[in-house]
């Protein structure tokens, strides 16, 4: 009988840690109180789990160990808001530093490596959560104009590995259509950009 009590408190604990991380993640103006809050409740909830439980608690909440463990960094104050984003703002730039430079494959017939760009992490992702919170607007932007600008450095250097002859391959109509509008699009951030750059100057 007591186990059987101890189980609906671990679920009723489990329901409400999620639902208490959910409401931080809505990212209100109030959403460090809220994880603080929630770090607070997987400390309890780890404790207890019994052995070996603790990682099928995390996926039933659907969130990952290192974001928990942050968050109870949180609770038990060996760790600030600020510094686990500054923490994550350097992770975020060292790897951009070195996608930067990095070469990840090498030109068919040839021993020199071609550049290409991975992705940069994407703020929307989970890896959000494994980093500490999401980035400010500012850093999203950035990030996203590295991505795409990257992906479209890379692309003819992989069509060229993947499908030799590319240039020569049929374009359908709206697949062409398609291009020249991401072009115009394509030309208007690049404006964009360039008059701030003047504004800077």
């Amino acid at each position: 009988m007591a186990e059987i009590v101890r189980m609906m408190s671990v679920n009723a604990l489990i329901n409400q840690t999620k639902a208490a991380w959910d409401r931080a993640d809505e990212k209100k103006a109030d959403a460090d109180d809220w994880y603080i809050r929630v770090g607070r409740m997987l400390v309890e909830l780890k404790g207890r789990c019994e052995h070996g439980q603790w990682l099928p608690t995390l996926e039933r909440l659907g969130r990952s160990k290192q974001r928990a463990h942050e968050l109870m960094e949180l609770a038990r104050g060996t760790k600030t808001v600020e510094e686990q984003r500054g923490r994550k703002r350097d992770h975020a730039r060292k790897v951009a530093q070195r996608s930067a430079i990095a070469d990840f494959s090498s030109e068919p017939g040839t021993t020199k490596p071609a550049r290409q760009f991975p992705n940069f992490p994407d703020p929307e992702e989970p890896d959000d959560e494994y980093y500490g919170g999401a980035p400010q607007a500012e850093e999203r932007w950035q990030n996203s104009l590295a991505n795409l600008c990257g992906d479209l450095i890379a692309r003819a250097n992989y069509w060229d590995r993947e499908f030799p002859g590319w240039e020569e391959f049929e374009c359908p109509s709206h697949i062409r259509k398609l291009v020249m509008e991401a072009a115009t699009a394509l030309a208007s951030i690049t404006a964009k950009v360039a008059k701030r750059d003047r504004k800077a100057g």
